[in-house]
């Protein structure tokens, strides 16, 4: 899912920072101090300001496109590793809709450390929904499956935590943040699959069948496989930002230069 590189200008991207090229950012929420006891209660506030704030048209000058709908061209995921069941996806021109609504629960941060810096926060949402092509090539049950077409995929009552792990850079003289890894470990309370595919109908329907009726235990197995392709789809996205912005324009050291959307 993509732009959760929004979430992460999480410590307040918005202290209308100057970019090395002279662009000013616009304010997108409240800019948060690091020595302050409340720290993780300003960024919960952050971040869900942010989230609703650039969920649709991103922020150009870091290069972030839009939250809802989230869009990536192009991603692998293997389910099964029985000779019975074993089925390889590669999926392409992927929209993601419904991240925009997603609420941030608790925040959990640790900026102490420059050489272990970390961020995590619990999150809810409602529904969301996935489309996109796919090309999918396995066995079931001795029978080998070859489909191709399109997909959707559906949700509801999705739960769980993000976490960002990083450390301080110096660059051109100034301290950025390098993010290390970024995981998203989500429980799905129901989970809904369709699959069109002209040329073996009867195949693709057995697949959609089985992978609705088996979806817990697929997505159970897939959990390990899923968190190291989120961080390898969103820590780039990240940097990309990150490295922008020095970090004392994202996070303030003293409550003397807080500030607000609304300042």
């Amino acid at each position: 899912m993509r732009s959760f590189a929004c979430l992460l200008l999480v410590a307040a991207a918005a202290q209308a920072a100057i970019l090395r090229n002279g662009v000013e950012l616009p304010w997108y929420s409240t800019v948060c101090s690091r020595t302050s006891p409340d720290l993780d209660n300003c960024l919960k506030e952050s971040i869900q300001t942010l989230l609703k704030t650039i969920s649709r048209d991103g922020i150009r000058q870091l290069g972030i496109g839009s939250l809802d709908p989230w869009n990536v061209q192009e991603m692998d995921l293997n389910l099964g590793r029985e000779q019975t069941f074993k089925i390889g996806f590669k999926f392409n021109d992927v929209n993601t809709y419904g991240l925009s609504k997603l609420e941030v629960l608790e925040v959990r941060s640790n900026f102490n450390n420059p050489s272990n810096m970390t961020l995590e926060f619990d999150f809810f949402n409602k529904k969301i929904f996935t489309e996109g092509k796919y090309s999918a090539e396995g066995i079931i049950s001795s029978m080998p499956i070859i489909a191709k077409g399109e997909y959707n995929m559906s949700l509801s009552d999705v739960k769980g935590v993000f976490k960002m792990w990083g450390h301080v850079v110096t660059k051109n003289g100034e301290k950025h943040l390098a993010v290390d890894r970024a995981t998203m470990s989500p429980d799905v309370g129901d989970f809904q699959f369709a699959l069109t595919n002209d040329k073996y109908p009867e195949l693709t329907n057995l697949l959609t069948a089985l992978m609705n009726a088996n979806w817990k235990y697929i997505y159970a197995g897939m959990s390990d496989y899923a968190e190291d392709t989120f961080d390898q789809v969103i820590r780039p996205r990240l940097n990309l930002a990150f490295l922008k912005v020095p970090l004392n324009q994202i996070i303030t050291e003293s409550d003397s230069h807080l500030k607000s959307p609304s300042s």
